[in-house]
């Protein structure tokens, strides 16, 4: 429930989706505001997949719009929708259990020094931001330990953090801690390239 002063995060405005002549949504229509946690519920074949795949690029619509803080957006990838900060966490698990926790978090995207440094990854900022975000979730643990140290319960909690290292609210937070890009390049963390090489596969 909302007060009616606060604008809409997402807003979804008659959204269609049909494959050939089987319409599977039918204007569809959905307000999410800030602070809020909703349930997508329905019988099998209802389209909340569907819906959701709409929402993050991996399908298009068939009709609709989509307005993400108050700006329309047509997400054609799971990665532009990933640039607008809308991310998906299935069910499985889907991270590298031979690199640490924090290496999961940021695995494509980690933090650089400047070109001074050569562009280094920042291995004391990746394992900063990777606390603060857990830390968000209300999970302390030790992210410098490998994520297969852990319960498949942690390890889906460090799959809910990580679309943050990359969505809006994780540039929103880099903004209020930017001086660690005018720093010192850290050295790599205790224990690197034991169990967790660059380039590693998973």
């Amino acid at each position: 429930m909302t007060d009616g002063s606060l604008s809409p995060v997402l807003e979804l405005r008659g959204i269609h989706k049909q494959f050939g002549s089987i319409q599977v949504l039918r204007d569809v229509r959905l307000n999410l505001y800030p602070g809020e946690i909703h349930a997508l519920m329905g019988q099998n074949g209802a389209g909340k997949s569907t819906l959701i795949k709409v929402l993050t690029g991996v399908l298009p619509s068939s009709g609709g719009e989509m307005f993400l803080d108050g700006q329309l957006i047509q997400p054609h990838s799971p990665l532009d929708a990933q640039k607008l900060g809308i991310s998906t966490v299935y069910q499985e698990v889907n991270l590298c259990p031979n690199l640490s926790v924090a290496e999961n978090v940021f695995a494509g995207r980690y933090p650089r020094c400047g070109a001074a440094q050569g562009f280094r990854i920042d291995w004391a900022a990746v394992n900063r931001r990777a606390e603060e975000l857990l830390g968000r979730i209300g999970l302390d643990i030790d992210v410098t330990r490998l994520l297969s140290g852990y319960s498949v319960a942690v390890q889906q909690m460090v799959a809910i953090a990580r679309p943050c290292a990359s969505s809006r609210c994780a540039t929103r937070q880099s903004r209020l801690s930017s001086d660690s890009a005018r720093r010192r390049c850290s050295p790599p963390p205790r224990g690197w390239g034991r169990g967790s090489p660059p380039g590693r596969p998973c």
